[in-house]
């Protein structure tokens, strides 16, 4: 199959890569993951987890393991899942389950950051878009300009979701369990819009400056996702988000026997599922600050999950009595390489998952340091002996053209693991 594939041609190559990953997910060590990923998450660890997520590194592991190699358009985002599948399988090898599936996302209409009724700008740096550096252009200059905010008007496009399943059924449906996968990514920041809509430096100033102001504003936002859920829940346009493979916004696998799963086949509600919140945006303001202008309207939004998780790059040492009194179905707490580690897992104890991101810098900068890197892990090893741990890492925008990186990671990880 090497050179340009013809239409045809990309439909066998497809096939045989989708083969490859049923083949994989039969192997007895992706079950013995599972069982590991969810006992962790249930809080009754047999042993740490270790999870490692390229992010905008994949163009690395591609280039050298898995090439892109379709021109048609409706087979290239098929390809591209596939092939990071068996990527993980045959290279990363970290905790992630494989599990021979094909997940087709329903068609959700009218969700970016622009159908608030105004216009997030934004000017880059580098040619990349957000994945990269880039100025925020603020859509509200004057507070008069909240006139303009809307609720997002969402809207599921059932007729292109039928003709997706049905295209990928027709193509992979004899090999993996192809289903239609509806909205799953419950994500309640908010104060990644706000800066959106305000700029970060305005923002930071209008918690003194017009704190009304700003109240009212966090206020639509949190209305908007609480409209958001009652219409998505409503049309049914929802699915588990706690299945063998899923990913937690935290940071980690998030797989548990706590909530339920496809068998429930419908009439969900939010109980069902697991949200996620943070706001590394206030990392520099008090508890008091967090509390007021976030947290609040965070808390409504979240508590009607069945599980939650919360925080991403943010230390959360001085504010983790707020959130784990106010947020009772709290199970996954993300600690940064810049939080307070210790404090954290004093803090943490054995009542919820210590989900920590390790630094990736150590592994992808261009002269790796992998005597620090290990460190680090033992450092964390050695005082959540006993607790529901995960070591992840993620936030990795390179490695350098030297993917085998991600690899050693996972293996030095385990191996301290063991010790």
């Amino acid at each position: 199959m090497e050179g340009t594939l013809t239409p045809a041609r990309e439909r066998s190559y497809l096939r045989d890569i989708a083969r490859r990953v049923a083949e994989h997910a039969s192997d007895p060590v992706h079950a013995e993951s599972l069982a590991a990923v969810k006992a962790c998450n249930d809080l009754r660890p047999e042993r740490p987890i270790v999870f490692a997520r390229p992010e905008n590194g994949w163009p690395d592991l591609h280039a050298a393991w898995g090439p892109l190699r379709c021109s048609v358009s409706r087979h290239r985002p098929i390809e591209d899942a596939l092939q990071k599948t068996l990527i993980r399988a045959e290279h990363i090898r970290d905790d992630m389950p494989i599990v021979a599936e094909y997940r087709v996302p329903l068609v959700i209409r009218n969700f970016s950051y622009n159908d608030f009724g105004v216009v997030l700008e934004v000017t880059e740096v580098d040619g990349r878009g957000t994945s990269g550096a880039y100025h925020i252009e603020p859509a509200i200059r004057e507070w008069s300009d909240m006139a303009k905010l809307t609720y997002r008007d969402l809207r599921v496009d059932h007729e292109r979701s039928r003709r997706d399943l049905e295209f990928v059924g027709e193509l992979l449906g004899d090999i993996l369990d192809v289903w239609q996968q509806g909205f799953t990514e419950w994500r309640y920041g908010l104060t990644r819009i706000l800066i959106h809509m305000r700029g970060f430096q305005q923002f930071l100033m209008d918690f003194y400056d017009s704190p009304d102001e700003t109240h009212r504003l966090m206020g639509f936002l949190a209305d908007n996702f609480a409209h958001e859920i009652d219409y998505l829940i409503g049309e049914q346009a929802v699915s588990p988000n706690t299945l063998a493979n899923d990913y937690s916004g935290v940071g980690g696998p998030c797989a548990t026997d706590a909530l339920p799963g496809r068998e429930k086949d419908g009439s969900y509600t939010t109980q069902d599922f697991a949200c996620w919140a943070e706001s590394q945006e206030t990392v520099g303001v008090s508890p008091g600050q967090f509390e007021e202008f976030v947290f609040r309207y965070q808390k409504p939004l979240v508590e009607r999950f069945g599980l939650c998780g919360y925080g991403c790059c943010e230390g959360l040492q001085d504010r983790f009595e707020i959130i784990s009194r106010g947020l009772p179905n709290l199970r996954w707490v993300a600690v940064s390489p810049w939080a307070d580690a210790a404090r954290m897992a004093e803090q943490i104890g054995r009542d919820y998952v210590y989900l920590y991101k390790v630094n990736p810098a150590l592994v992808v900068a261009e002269q790796p340091d992998w005597q620090a890197a290990a460190a680090q892990v033992r450092g964390i090893h050695a005082m959540t002996r006993g607790m529901s741990v995960q070591y992840s890492l993620k936030d990795t925008n390179t490695f350098c053209g030297e993917p085998e990186r991600i690899t050693r990671w996972v293996n030095m990880t385990r191996s301290i693991m063991m010790s």
